[in-house]
């Protein structure tokens, strides 16, 4: 698969589904292929999406 450009609604979405299906800023199991197969898009982006969500969901909670 080559390179695709995420549009900001589609990491939005994304985001949504990642979130309802995680519990404690961990992802239930197969998460990440469900999510990849759903958005048409890699696992690996799927990962690196969900990695960077994470980084700021603790910056945000740690200002806090």
């Amino acid at each position: 698969m080559g390179k695709i450009n995420v549009s900001s609604d589609m990491r939005e979405s994304l985001l949504h589904f990642l979130l309802q299906n995680n519990k404690n800023l961990r992802l239930k199991h197969d998460v990440i292929n469900i999510a990849a197969e759903k958005f048409i898009i890699s696992r690996s982006s799927v990962k690196r999406i969900w990695t960077r969500a994470k980084v700021n969901i603790i910056k945000v909670t740690i200002k806090i």
